[in-house]
């Protein structure tokens, strides 16, 4: 698993970028701590929530019509502020989107995105840019990127990130992380639709 600090305080675990976390003093969002484990289930999980791609299985597949439940404006509160995300219908073999987090008025930083159809699965290719000065962190042709484990049941499971429709407003995310002290923990957007 690759853990790596790439800004003021800001680590990359499964391809998300995050506030790097104590288990001691939780500071934002749910946070819930697992050892890395196997669900019986679909294979190899990080946390309650988020799987990892099983090496030994077959590759999954899936197209952009089984996630189109992603379509629309998402907000919530998470990472000590107000989170938002916003996803476009699928055009051109690939869904776009945004992501933005405020804490106390300021941006603090953002994502732009792509959902791309890729070899018969899925991607989610995403950069991120600084709140304030909107300087990418990645390097300038670089991504991060998840790759799809599953889609069931209104959920898209990608490597260390799942988003789940719960309801025809509502919207769950969970990104798994690894804290200062090294374990692996689960962030919890709970996103409702406001258009």
């Amino acid at each position: 698993m690759v853990f790596q600090k790439v800004a003021r305080g800001w680590v990359v675990l499964a391809g998300f970028c995050a506030p790097i976390l104590s288990s001691s003093t939780p500071a934002f969002g749910e946070e819930l701590v697992f050892e890395d484990g196997v669900d019986s289930k679909s294979g190899v999980r990080y946390t309650a929530h988020t799987r990892q791609l099983d090496p030994a299985g077959p590759p999954p597949t899936a197209a952009l019509a089984d996630v189109a439940f992603l379509e629309g404006r998402w907000l919530g509160v998470a990472l000590g502020g107000e989170a938002e995300e916003v996803w476009s219908a699928a055009a051109g073999g690939a869904m776009m989107g945004m992501f933005r987090l405020v804490a106390d008025g300021v941006p603090s930083f953002y994502e732009l995105f792509v959902l791309q159809e890729s070899e018969g699965g899925l991607v989610l290719r995403l950069k991120h840019f600084d709140g304030q000065t909107f300087h990418g962190w990645e390097e300038k042709d670089g991504s991060v990127d998840f790759s799809l484990v599953a889609v069931e049941d209104q959920t898209l499971y990608l490597a260390g990130l799942t988003y789940r429709r719960t309801s025809e407003d509502e919207l769950d995310v969970y990104v798994a992380m690894r804290g200062r002290d090294e374990k692996i923990s689960e962030i919890h957007f709970p996103y409702r639709r406001v258009d």
